[in-house]
């Protein structure tokens, strides 16, 4: 799910880790991103978070709603070309 999220970003080579002792829908990490971008120089136009934002949220309620079937993780990255 961050991968596309992060794609959305501009961002092309990074290795995210995401991780919580609870459940969580992930969009506190994906700010952690946005900081952690525009702390190192980065320019992220405001656009691109609000639909990154509207991935991971859509990713995680195909989880939610289908939680006892396969986990949809990448369909979005999968087809940008």
């Amino acid at each position: 799910m961050y991968r596309n999220a992060a794609v959305t970003l501009g961002v092309e080579h990074a290795k995210i880790t995401v991780a919580a002792p609870i459940p969580v829908t992930g969009e506190s990490a994906l700010a952690g991103i946005y900081y952690s971008l525009e702390a190192n120089g980065a320019k992220v136009p405001q656009a691109n978070k609000d639909l990154a934002q509207e991935e991971l949220k859509a990713l995680s309620d195909i989880n939610a709603e289908n939680k006892d079937k396969v986990r949809v993780t990448m369909p979005i990255s999968s087809m940008r070309l």
